[in-house]
């Protein structure tokens, strides 16, 4: 296993002031050892870093 990145949902609760955290998906990164880069919009999860040769890799998830 190379690492992996989850998505949650935090949700304030004012009555009580605390947050709760709500999973909304976990990916496995295949190609990469090092991550140096995360974008997150309401699409998809853009991940770049170097895998095990040094060179350049992307993986995009689509999110939902």
């Amino acid at each position: 296993m190379k690492g992996s990145l989850t998505h949650y949902n935090l949700i304030n609760s004012g009555e009580t002031r605390s947050i709760i955290y709500q999973v909304l998906g976990q990916h496995q990164c295949e190609t990469m050892i090092k991550v140096n880069a995360l974008t997150v919009d309401e699409k998809r999860i853009i991940v770049g870093g170097f895998d095990e040769t040094g060179r350049g890799v992307i993986e995009i998830w689509k999110l939902g």
